[in-house]
């Protein structure tokens, strides 16, 4: 079988839902990477998660 590598930035989503702080791993190459994994593929991502803060 293919193996499908995917390769872009790891974001992480932190969601303030009534006062409850939560992160959450995301971005478009992370989601193209779960996508093709429920559907059978072989998949790895490369990514690297940065140490810089939030931005506003």
């Amino acid at each position: 079988m293919l193996r499908t590598l995917i390769i872009g930035e790891s974001l992480i989503d932190v969601v303030n839902s009534e006062g409850r702080i939560s992160e959450h791993p995301g971005g478009s190459p992370l989601n193209v990477a779960v996508g093709l994994a429920r559907l059978g593929r072989d998949v790895e991502l490369a990514t690297w998660i940065g140490d810089d803060g939030p931005q506003s």
